[in-house]
């Protein structure tokens, strides 16, 4: 079964809802510690699996008929009543008894 797995310890699978669009089915399954890599791997082939078993079923899933159209739209050019440009502002220097320059002090 989908959920015979080398590495599956224990699961369990149900359905766990009925809508007007969907059957909710809730698929939990537990291993021994093990590498976040082989968990992904073991994830994948399960889902993989479910899939495969939907197809053979002749099920689909939820969205799988829905079309999603993608256009080209030309961004509106931007208006004159953006903000100005920020201007920078000089530092005022005040001149030490050396005669060299520093920034004033606020």
């Amino acid at each position: 079964g989908i959920l015979k797995k080398e590495k599956i310890d224990s699961s369990s699978a149900f359905l766990n809802d009925i809508s007007a669009n969907a059957y909710l089915i809730n698929v939990d399954y537990f291993t021994p510690p093990i590498t976040v890599d082989e968990f992904n791997a073991i994830k994948q082939q399960v889902n993989l699996d479910v899939l495969r078993l939907l197809e053979k079923m002749k099920l689909s899933t939820a969205g799988a008929s829905t079309d999603i159209r993608v256009t080209n739209v030309t961004p509106p050019t931007p208006t004159s009543t953006s903000a100005p440009t920020p201007t920078s502002t000089p530092t005022p220097t005040s001149t030490p008894a050396d005669g060299g320059t520093k920034p004033a002090k606020t």
